[in-house]
């Protein structure tokens, strides 16, 4: 068996030896009843490993999650008032989709190292009283900053506002209590916290939410909402050319998370990277970001002098370990994160190693 390389990044992650099975055996035709019975069962188990129950669906499209984005971000820009929170990477990029759909949407833009201060929030609102969606991300993944969901949601639900969630870092990994929170599309994918391949964007929503996008135009046809979620829920069936395998791994990778349990995982990812932080620290090794800001998987790293990135790296990926950058400009930090499927003996390679390459 070839060792697989171990990716403490976002994605692509180290996954499972099952789910790596049901990819090289899920090659096969989108009409055979075997795959018709793996996708049938999408909506189930997906809705259970997000603690979600038969009021959300959700729609699976051939993208990253971008395109997942896109599709969620396409009727609020085009048909409501809509403004987006941005404190970092993927909030500016959330952003940039939904001003390539329309250039009058409205932003608040937060600093981009601290989570989202919901007083600023409500202040921003006050000042613009049309808007009636709000869209931000949850966690920051190029710094891991954990915005509240549940501050945000709350000052949302208390104006009657469409709350439109990009949930690509925390989904599985950190608390999130959607339906809880109200919200009424988040999105996610294939890889980070359902631990497989990436090239699977989810939309998830409120039913009847779904239902109210039927009165729209879609701005895209591939990309059109209310059609996929027609076709998904209604026929059974993605409409275009379906990516077989990896829906096959997705479907194999929950089944996995739902047997291992959604809070058993939680919780050992927590308690690795809290475990993971107290080590750097104790090593000299010091965190970018105040732990406060932080969620649970994702912590970026000061790479001590005299190494940059660019020297670090490539040490270590000829030892079979992946780190990503924190930003192309960052040449003195790295990101580490626990997605992936490790083991305690993998862990403990990564601090062999940063240690020996590091010289501390």
């Amino acid at each position: 068996m070839v060792r697989q390389k171990l990716l403490f990044t976002p994605g692509p992650l180290k996954i499972s030896e099952r789910v790596l099975n049901a990819l090289r055996n899920g090659n096969m035709m989108h009409r055979d009843i075997a795959f018709s019975k793996i996708f049938n069962n999408f909506q189930k188990i997906f809705l259970l490993a997000l603690e979600l129950d038969d009021s959300y669906a959700a729609c699976f499209f051939n993208s990253t999650g971008h395109g997942a984005n896109e599709a969620m971000l396409a009727p609020y820009a085009k048909h409501y008032f809509l403004a987006v929170i941005s404190n970092g990477t993927w909030g500016a990029t959330l952003l940039k989709i939904a001003r390539t759909l329309n250039p009058n949407v409205k932003t608040l833009e937060c600093p981009a190292n601290r989570r989202i201060d919901p007083q600023r929030v409500i202040k921003f609102l006050d000042s613009n009283p049309d808007i009636n969606a709000l869209a931000f991300v949850h966690q920051e993944t190029r710094s891991g900053i954990l915005n509240s969901l549940s501050e945000i949601a709350d000052i949302a639900k208390s104006r009657g506002i469409f709350l439109l969630v990009d949930a690509m870092s925390s989904a599985v990994v950190e608390e999130t209590d959607f339906q809880k929170n109200n919200v009424a599309f988040f999105t996610c994918s294939s890889t980070k916290g359902f631990r497989s391949l990436p090239g699977i964007g989810v939309v998830c929503g409120k039913k009847d939410e779904f239902e109210k996008l039927k009165q729209f135009t879609p701005h895209s046809y591939y990309l059109d909402l209310f059609s996929e979620y027609e076709s998904q829920n209604k026929r059974g069936k993605i409409r275009f050319a379906q990516s077989t395998v990896l829906l096959a791994a997705l479907h194999e990778s929950i089944l996995e998370l739902l047997e291992e349990g959604v809070l058993v995982r939680r919780s050992n990812i927590h308690e690795r990277t809290g475990n993971f932080r107290q080590w750097a620290k104790t090593n000299g090794i010091d965190v970018t970001t105040p732990l406060s800001e932080l969620g649970n998987v994702i912590t970026n790293f000061k790479i001590p002098p005299p190494l940059n990135y660019a020297q670090l790296s490539p040490t270590l990926q000829k030892r079979g370990i992946f780190l990503l950058y924190t930003a192309p400009e960052a040449c003195d930090e790295i990101q580490v994160s626990f997605f992936g499927e490790f083991s305690d003996r993998d862990v403990e390679y990564l601090k062999k190693n940063l240690l020996s390459i590091l010289k501390l």
